[in-house]
């Protein structure tokens, strides 16, 4: 495209007279044309940026399809253990009705009745087997989902477990007394107004593509780790995040009207 720009863009430089009117259409002409490659400069740059942007989105996604993709190769090799164990049963078993067979040609009426009633057994046995590895195929399912939702928590825990430790250490110099009424004025706080990954009052309250809003350094140091949504365990869309100034200025107006807990929540 690029290419194409710069040819239907081609300077057309006059042949004729050395007259002044000349001169001039020449300077003219020289001075759009320079204009015209700094407007293609720019838009080569920007081009540039949004595939170097476009070159870590990538990389991004495919280290955690990498991550993924790991954890999904360990869940198959032990469904694979399960399962080939299940087939040696069943090939075992299979040997067993065969060896059966063979004596039943050789044994009298009721040794065969006796073989019928051993091959019946044996059939449900099988049968018993196939349904076990079809559950056992529901629950490879299962535990991919598990884990998942596993590591979704694990990375919610570590991220509030490091505040709580920074809090902690911030405030071990010193006691703090709580007002009279505070803890009423707190349980009285609405539930949207706390986020969700560090559970206190959020002072600058993002949303992401999930649709729920969290403190802004909460979400950003999640994103870093995890691409699934803290709330529904599912992958976020994309890792932008957009201020919810509605939510924000819903936050003040409450605390403003309580002054107590906002205090509070800066002393915290």
């Amino acid at each position: 495209k690029r290419g194409k720009r710069r040819k239907n863009n081609k300077i057309n430089i006059p042949t004729y007279a050395n007259s002044v009117d000349t001169l001039e259409g020449l300077a003219q002409t020289m001075t759009a044309a320079v204009k015209q490659i700094k407007l293609e400069a720019r838009d080569m740059k920007a081009e540039k940026d949004q595939l170097l942007k476009d070159k870590s989105e990538a990389e991004a996604y495919l280290r955690d399809a990498r991550k993924i993709n790991k954890n999904i190769n360990k869940m198959l090799v032990r469904a694979q253990q399960v399962v080939s164990m299940a087939y040696l049963e069943k090939q075992r078993f299979e040997q067993q009705a065969m060896d059966l067979q063979n004596t039943l040609s050789l044994t009298r009426e009721h040794e065969q009745e006796d073989a019928k009633s051993k091959m019946a057994y044996i059939d449900e046995r099988v049968k018993e087997v196939n349904r076990k590895l079809a559950q056992l195929r529901s629950k490879e399912e299962d535990l991919k989902e598990a884990e998942r939702a596993f590591q979704v928590k694990v990375a919610a825990f570590d991220i509030s477990m490091e505040n709580r430790k920074q809090q902690l250490m911030e405030n071990s110099s010193e006691s703090k007394q709580i007002e009279k009424g505070a803890v009423d004025k707190w349980e009285q706080i609405p539930s949207s107004f706390f986020c969700p990954i560090t559970y206190e009052v959020m002072k600058d309250p993002v949303m992401t593509s999930d649709g729920y809003s969290y403190e802004r350094k909460a979400i950003e140091s999640w994103i870093k780790k995890s691409r699934m949504s803290p709330q529904t365990g599912l992958p976020l869309a994309h890792r932008k995040v957009v201020a919810n100034m509605s939510l924000r200025n819903s936050i003040q107006e409450f605390l403003k009207d309580r002054p107590s807990v906002l205090k509070q929540i800066q002393q915290e």
